[in-house]
């Protein structure tokens, strides 16, 4: 089973990368947030590989990075230890079932999310250009 078969919402994230599912790992963690009222945790990183028939928005902005940002909603277990870097290339993992919980682990250097919940969603997919300064 992969990974977007426990996550909602995944068909324009497997239309982009024409049916295969995105590698989760060696990916650049931007952000983790959790709602004022801890129900729900996200994760917004760039994915390590780019989709090789991007749509046609990317290819005109000259975009080079996909990310994404995946939420896991209704949660009955949250854990965040250490300390996320300026930017850290970690891992993400999603496991258990899309019918009782789905669990969501982060990990890139000393830091580590562990959240269990009932729903994950994709949030957005978007792409922009990375390795460039405007100061270039």
């Amino acid at each position: 089973m992969s990974w977007t078969d426990l996550v909602h919402e995944t068909a324009g994230l497997l239309a982009v990368f024409q049916g295969q599912t995105p590698s989760l790992e060696g990916v650049t963690i931007h952000h983790v947030g959790v709602n004022a009222d801890g129900w729900e945790v996200r994760v917004r990183f760039d994915l390590s590989g780019f989709p090789a028939g991007p749509p046609a928005k990317w290819v005109a902005r000259g975009s080079n990075t996909a990310q994404l940002d995946i939420g896991l909603g209704n949660l009955s277990h949250l854990a965040i230890t250490g300390f996320l870097g300026p930017v850290d290339t970690g891992r993400i993992t999603i496991g258990g079932d899309r019918i009782n919980k789905v669990e969501l682990t982060v990990t890139a250097g000393d830091f580590r999310v562990e959240a269990i919940g009932e729903v994950a969603m994709v949030r957005s997919l978007s792409a922009y250009l990375r390795g460039t300064s405007c100061f270039d």
